[in-house]
Formats: C-alpha cells, structure tokens, sequence
C-alpha cells in the first residue's frame, strides 16, 4: 500500500511515519506548498491514501489549486492534526471528500486500522462528527415554509443547499435570477436567523439540525491513474 503524506509539522510527521513503517506501508513525503509537483507524483504512482494535515490553510489551497478531477490521483484522503479542528475546518474537509479525521493521539493501533479502511474506500468522516448543534430553532412568522422545523424559507434552504453543493455568489444568484446583492441580503437573513457569523457555519448549524443534507463528494474517491 502506498501512502503519500503532505505534513508540515515535523514532529507530527515523523510520528507518522515511525507508525506507518511499523504497519508495513510504504510511504512518500511532498510538499504541499508545490501542488504541481504533488500532482506530478500522484500521475505518476497509484496512491492508495494520501494523509493530509487538518489543521492547515495550505491543504484546502492545495485541493483549490489542483481541482477535483486532479485531487482524485491523490486516492482516499485523510486528515490528522495535533489539535481538535473546528466545525468549519470539518466541514470542509467533508466537503472536498475526505474521508477521516484523526487526532495526534489516537492510539496506534486505531491509527493503522483506520489507515487500512480508508484504502479500501470507507468513508470514516460524516455529518454526526460535527460538534452539537444549538437547541432546534423553531418556524418564524415570516418563513414561506419550513423543512423540519427551520425557521428558514424555502428559498433560504435553497440557498443553503447551493452553498453545500460550493456554488459562489454569482452562480446563486443566476440560478435563482436574482441580483447578487439580492443573494447577499438572503445569505445575511439567513445568518441572523440561525444566530451565526458567516455561510459556512449556516451549512453546518443546518446539517446539524437535519434540514439539509452535506452532498456526496466524489473528488476523493479512488480513481485509476493514467
């Protein structure tokens, strides 16, 4: 099994490495700072999983930079970090298809199990990892309709929903012929109904509250190389 790891933390590095080495697996090391030459590797070798670093800005640089048909050479990815992610970095990890989360202490043993079922295309990361929700928000006098107790209009859920699916502004608003000031104002609204500062925490209070769902990712499914 090969397994490509993009670390920048030394120490946590090498802590992966020292357990891999104990399992038997081979392992590559690049730089995620270089996405070209982490696309030229994984072109060039069938990755089985790549092991990213949660915690870090440059991972998300790296799957906007390479895009999602380059990020499947990458193989099943997951994600580990010396510290405890937030909902958003969550989130987002579940958005571009990662497949796991592990803390710098999860035991060896845990470590390399888990290793070895996302190779074999198990997805361990899901919406219930996500932190507890605020208690379930109740219908305003205002809302068109509710989907399962949203205080959320049937456009507003839309909107949400096209957020999940990484649609930006502009293509909101197109989608829904509506100016992208319009579009801006809903997201707003939105925010102040579900009491949180921006979009992404919108998405996640929403999932967690079940009036939406995170859609299927297929950027980090396994995929023949060419």
């Amino acid at each position: 099994m090969l397994i490509l790891m993009l670390i920048q933390t030394p120490l946590l590095a090498a802590g992966i490495r020292a357990t891999l080495a104990q399992a038997d697996y081979e392992v590559q090391r690049a730089s995620i700072e270089d996405p070209e030459a982490v696309a030229e590797l994984a072109e060039h070798a069938r990755i089985d999983v790549t092991i990213l670093e949660a915690g870090s800005e440059a991972v998300f640089c790296l799957f906007e930079r390479l895009g999602k048909e380059r990020v499947r050479h990458l193989g099943m990815t997951m994600a580990v970090t010396s510290g405890e992610p937030d909902e958003e970095t969550l989130f987002r990890l579940m958005r571009w298809g990662v497949a796991a989360y592990l803390g710098a202490r999860t035991p060896l043993e845990t470590f390399v199990t888990a290793v070895s079922r996302v190779a074999a295309a198990e997805w361990l990361l899901s919406a219930e990892d996500l932190p507890p929700g605020p208690p379930q928000q109740q219908c305003s006098p205002g809302a068109a309709k509710c989907e399962k107790g949203s205080p959320l209009s049937a456009r507003e859920i839309t909107i949400l929903r096209s957020i999940a699916l990484g649609m930006g502004d502009k293509q909101i608003a197109r989608a829904l012929r509506i100016s992208v000031p319009t579009e801006a104002r809903l997201v707003t609204s939105i925010c102040k109904k579900l009491g949180v500062s921006g979009r992404t925490a919108a998405v996640v209070a929403a999932v967690q509250q079940g009036w939406i769902e995170l859609p299927a990712c297929s950027c980090g499914s396994q995929a023949a190389v060419a």
